[in-house]
Order: C-alpha cells, then structure tokens, then sequence
C-alpha cells in the first residue's frame, strides 16, 4: 500500500481513536497518525494469532484489518490513561 494512504488511514483510525477515548482535544495531526499507526501494529501484534487479518501496515487494505488496527489504537490510548494515572 501506498505510505501516503496509510498514513491518512492511521490518522484517521488514530482520530477516531482519540474521540471515543475522550483524548481528541489534547492530540494533534502528528499524534492522531502516531496513535494509528502504532495501534495498527499493537492490534496486529495481540490479535494475528487469533484472527489472521491484515492490518493497516501490511500490503492490503480490509475493514476487518481497520477494526483490528482501531482496537490496538484504542488499547494503546487506555494503556496511555492507566500510566498517566499511576
């Protein structure tokens, strides 16, 4: 997949994100790509050996793939809150 497009995806999974954990007033453009993009790997990373999907990083785009990289993206952000808190 073209980088350009995965970045405008991963920012907009990292958006997303964001938004349904309340952060979306604290993060910028860069952040939101950041949050995407490392979620898309973290939900790769936890979730490939249950489900085999493709995530954003990898060559195809799916919408299984998207959910898949929209849960690691939110898995990161919770993890982000908790270390905040500690």
């Amino acid at each position: 997949m073209n980088i350009v497009v995965s970045l405008l995806i991963g920012g907009f999974i990292g958006w997303a994100a964001s938004t349904v954990m309340g952060t979306g007033d604290q993060q910028g453009l860069l952040l939101n790509v950041a949050v995407g993009m490392i979620g898309a790997v973290l939900g790769f990373w936890l979730l490939n050996s249950l489900v085999d999907v493709a995530t954003i990083t990898r060559a195809t785009f799916t919408v299984s793939g998207s959910l898949v990289s929209f849960m690691g993206a939110v898995l990161l952000l919770v993890a982000a809150k908790l270390a905040r808190w500690a």
